[in-house]
């Protein structure tokens, strides 16, 4: 995509307890009107893409209406970051998908239940969080959003806990109507990450079911692993968004 991204953070707090969290001890709370201010100037600047992440931008009560502001604005992509729990509740759903989101990415930490949960450290959250998916998309084709229809690509942070693994989340992705796939680095230097030789071969066997499946895949924050069947695929990861705004190129940031 062209243009530039807005990536606005604005929350601090979550509904999840994550063992392994990329937002650790940040602390970026907005009021609605701040963030208005935010978009505007995005705009002002050049920006027709933005992210509103977190740590949990669904727990924002003003979420609906800065997508709203953001549509009218003319930000061309409007991205959400969330663990996707409370888009269970249809009502938030459908706000979402009305009010003009086009994109949506929910992380999830393993393929099933009981590993999700430990990681989060909640119960029933991964359940939760596949029911928000699926009424997100059930939503988008109900009432369709004004720009095209949401799309969902699914994040699987990688670490030592799920490295195993990685290759489940492929047939999961697939499920749940994900347009694409994002494998993650653990940033979080309070857990250790897995070794990267083992990452690497979890890797290449998640990229193979990829390709039988035909789900595109990508991968973040990861350094060169000088393999071109992975470095093909790989993402350049962005500056620190502690401070907002910020405004990536296109050029610099290709997921954006």
């Amino acid at each position: 995509m062209g243009g530039k991204a807005l990536i606005v953070k604005m929350m601090d707090r979550c509904n999840n307890g994550c063992r392994v969290c990329f937002e650790r001890g940040r602390s970026y709370p907005k009021e609605q009107r701040e963030i208005e201010l935010l978009l505007e100037l995005g705009r002002e600047q050049g920006a027709d893409q933005v992210t509103f992440t977190g740590r949990e931008p669904t727990l924002h009560d003003s979420l609906p209406a800065l997508v709203t502001a953001a549509r009218e604005l003319g930000y061309l992509v409007i991205q959400l970051v969330t663990n996707g729990r409370l888009m269970a509740y249809r009502d938030l759903a459908r706000a979402l998908v009305v009010a003009g989101v086009t994109e949506v990415l929910v992380p999830l930490w393993a393929p099933g239940a009981d590993e999700h949960d430990e990681m989060t450290r909640v119960a029933g959250s991964f359940a939760q969080a596949v029911r928000g998916i699926r009424a997100l998309s059930a939503v988008s084709r109900q009432e369709g959003a004004p720009a095209r229809a949401v799309a969902v690509t699914l994040g699987a942070p990688v670490t030592r806990a799920n490295v195993g693994r990685l290759a489940e989340m492929v047939p999961l992705a697939r499920r749940l109507e994900a347009v694409e796939l994002s494998f993650v680095r653990q940033r979080d230097a309070v857990v250790p990450p897995p070794p990267l030789d083992e990452v690497r071969e979890a890797l290449l066997v998640a990229l193979e079911a990829a390709r039988r499946l035909t789900l595109p895949i990508s991968l973040h924050g990861f350094e060169p692993f000088e393999d071109s069947r992975l470095d093909d695929l790989r993402v350049e990861e962005a500056a620190d968004f502690t401070l907002a705004p910020f405004l990536i190129s296109a050029e610099a940031e290709e997921e954006c």
